[in-house]
């Protein structure tokens, strides 16, 4: 990750994007663009995740809770496929339990919708 004078924020969304310091006075400014949608994880390998579980010996409550989640209920679903999205700060924490680098599990996603949902209510991210 390049050294970053930016905050941290823009700093991590630039270096996923690809860009470095010099890029930044090219880019064009939020005020252009509009707000960024919200950051979230996509499961990139279930069959993965229970692997790397079962090598270290880690139930999916135990695993729950080191993500910070109440029930296990959310990360059987995505076991089982029914969901595939979750919050940022629990797929850091999962990555970090498991002892591995986020990419290995996870896809970094940017929420394009950036007007309020007004649709009918869909599946969200935990």
């Amino acid at each position: 990750m390049p050294s970053c004078a930016l905050d941290t924020y823009v700093c991590i969304l630039d270096t996923i994007a690809g860009h470095d310091e010099q890029d930044v006075s090219t880019m064009t400014s939020p005020a252009k663009i509009g707000r960024i949608g919200d950051l979230y994880m996509e499961l990139k390998d279930r069959d993965l995740l229970v692997e790397l579980m079962e090598e270290r010996g880690i139930s999916a409550r135990q695993l729950s809770t080191k993500a910070g989640w109440a029930s296990h209920t959310y990360l059987q679903r995505l076991i089982r496929g029914e969901e595939k999205t979750l919050k940022t700060d629990p797929a850091l924490r999962i990555a970090h339990a498991l002892g591995i680098p986020v990419h290995r599990l996870f896809l970094t996603r940017v929420d394009t919708n950036t007007e309020p949902e007004k649709q009918k209510s869909r599946s969200r991210a935990a």
